[in-house]
């Protein structure tokens, strides 16, 4: 998937539990006391300046260079914006924030994506959102069910790969939101490397999948509290990968 590949794995972002870095949009942290609501916002801010940065290439070979530069930043701003989120809120409230944190961010592209980049890459940006939505619907049984002692090890395995292709996947997706609301124009070799980024949000979606099925023994007790429906796109997804 190009040089972007190497990059990202040599990040190694840290984590220690299924995370929600890159999965919370700062327009919904209304159930946050007042004082960690400021430092979400802050972060987000901190995060779309960082983005805008990459998107304001000129040529693919100057944003990979910025990129290189920027990425690590922007990790380690996610890891810190999704510890809030998971330290502050319960986890039975982290369903709805992630869901109106991609309603939030859909609602804001279809208004804008189609007319700024045409239908086929609005269609392709979509698709990945979509991809990113599916992968995060599952966070909190991830985050609530341990898996037994025996699986530790793959299930750390499977959280970093989540990690960082979720990391990498929402850092392109914010450069692209970032220019939509500055209006700012993005080259389109520039925008060829922003669409490969989005596609790793496939690659999250396989670790969710693979690291909700280590689970599926010792769900049962949870389901009624934590329950995600399983629906056509999450198939088609599954059979894609």
């Amino acid at each position: 998937m190009s040089v972007g590949l190497l990059e990202v794995q040599a990040t190694n972002p840290p984590v220690s539990v299924f995370g929600t870095a890159g999965m919370v949009d700062v327009s919904a942290v209304g159930k946050l006391q007042p004082s960690i609501a400021d430092i979400v916002e802050r972060l987000g801010r901190e995060l779309d300046d960082i983005a805008l940065q990459a998107a304001s290439a000129l040529n693919a070979r100057e944003f990979e260079a910025l990129r290189k530069g920027l990425f690590p930043a922007y990790v380690k701003l996610s890891v810190a914006l999704g510890n809030v989120v998971l330290a502050k809120l319960d986890v039975a409230e982290l369903p709805g924030i992630i869901r109106a944190s991609f309603d939030a961010l859909e609602g804001e592209l279809a208004a804008k994506a189609p007319s700024y980049f045409g239908d086929d890459t609005c269609r392709e940006i979509m698709f990945s959102v979509s991809t990113l939505k599916s992968a995060s619907r599952w966070l909190p049984k991830l985050v609530a069910v341990k898996v037994s002692e025996d699986r530790t090890a793959q299930d750390m395995e499977l959280a970093q790969s989540f990690t960082t292709a979720s990391v990498w996947s929402h850092f392109h997706l914010e450069a692209i939101r970032a220019s939509l609301r500055k209006s700012q124009s993005i080259a389109p070799d520039v925008l060829q490397e922003l669409l490969e980024g989005l596609r790793f949000s496939v690659m999250a979606y396989a670790y969710a999948r693979q690291a909700l099925d280590l689970r599926d023994a010792i769900t049962a007790r949870y389901d009624e509290e934590l329950t995600v429906s399983w629906d056509e796109e999450d198939e088609t997804l599954a059979n894609a990968i």
